[in-house]
């Protein structure tokens, strides 16, 4: 026969234990999927930025700082925004840093850089490095030499405490890859965080320089980023690095090029906080035609320039194509995005982003 006291106190034990688990794994479901914001940050503004981020410091898990304070911020001033940033925002902040082949390509070099790195975190009290090099040569040498580098600047920054992110980029090539002169088997392998810059798909200052002739982000005229685009680079990217350690970075900018023959005698500009041209001041009354172009998920606006009285054509970046890019994250199941940079984005944009991480659908 069954002991019934045993029974009840023996239930008891099994129903505690099993939703302790549940609400451990619970959480640990719940660190791994939430949906959050790692983003390239000017905190030039030091009193600016802390507003931000307290305001959704559940929404930010890391900033790569281009700017910590500007030439009147003290010491003490930028040691107080990092300590209230990393220790009670939970924030997590990296260093940005580029360079060229100098930089790794010997055994000296790279041991030079790797110690200046770990001093350079140390000073400034942050979280990690996050490395910036684009545009290098495409060979063996310089990819198995970056891939020493990655190796060794990862192991001592993990013993120093410090973590490692590294920005990638996203070029296409016809056989459905990516041209690029890191191995992303290694970044996989030594990075905590890969960033990967879905924007310059054209950049506007390249067109028609000889010296960037073999750089595909040089060749022609046309949006900074397309959903379809930057969906394609994340599949590719996706297949190589862990989803979880994968950032996907998005434009906070639009291209804006003169539409003459020539593009007018000269290259493009990078537009911030670009809707339509705005009339006056940009455009001439009456003359703004935006499209919206549905393979692109971009706007494209058409005007009449105000002062130089030209035709003109903007490749737009706003609040309706991120939200295209923010469904592309969600079906391929990506959980950390950012812009270049977030500052420079608008209110509408930066919305966006902020309901994304809070809901399932936009």
């Amino acid at each position: 026969m069954i002991n019934n006291n045993n029974t009840i106190p023996l239930l008891f034990v099994f129903i505690v234990v099993f939703t302790i688990f549940m609400c451990n794994l619970k959480n640990i479901d719940a660190s791994k999927t939430k949906k959050n914001i790692a983003t390239w940050y000017d905190a030039g503004d030091l009193e600016a930025s802390l507003v931000e981020l307290r305001a959704h410091s559940d929404q930010f898990r890391s900033l790569s700082l281009s700017r910590l304070g500007n030439s009147s911020s003290t010491n003490e001033e930028k040691a107080k925004w990092m300590d209230i940033v990393q220790n009670e925002l939970h924030i997590n902040t990296y260093t940005l840093v580029g360079g060229s082949t100098d930089a790794f390509f010997t055994k000296a070099e790279r041991e030079t850089t790797i110690e200046k790195y770990i001093k350079q975190a140390r000073a400034g009290g942050y979280s990690g490095i996050d490395l910036d090099f684009e545009h290098l040569p495409i060979n063996s040498s310089v990819t198995d030499n970056y891939s020493i580098f990655l190796r060794s600047l990862s192991n001592e920054l993990h013993k120093a405490g410090l973590l490692l992110s590294a920005c990638v980029g996203n070029y296409p090539t016809p056989s459905n890859g990516i041209s690029v002169f890191y191995d992303p088997a290694v970044l996989n392998e030594t990075c905590d965080v890969v960033r990967v810059m879905n924007y310059d798909m054209y950049w506007v200052g390249g067109r028609g320089v000889k010296t960037l002739a073999s750089r595909p982000d040089c060749v022609g005229v046309g949006p900074t980023s397309t959903q379809p685009w930057a969906k394609q680079g994340m599949e590719w990217w996706l297949a190589r690095v862990d989803a979880n350690k994968l950032v996907m970075g998005l434009p906070a900018y639009a291209n804006d090029y003169c539409s003459l023959p020539h593009y007018g005698g000269g290259n493009g500009t990078q537009v911030y906080k670009a809707g339509p041209p705005t009339v006056p001041d940009e455009a001439s009354p009456g003359s703004v035609e935006s499209v919206w172009q549905f393979f692109d998920q971009i706007y494209v606006h058409r005007y009449i320039d105000a002062k130089t009285k030209q035709p003109r054509i903007r490749y737009g970046t706003d609040a309706r194509s991120t939200q295209a890019h923010l469904l592309t994250a969600n079906n391929l199941g990506i959980h950390q995005v950012g812009f270049w940079e977030w500052n420079t984005a608008d209110t509408a944009m930066m919305e966006a982003v902020y309901k994304w991480t809070t809901t399932t659908y936009l």
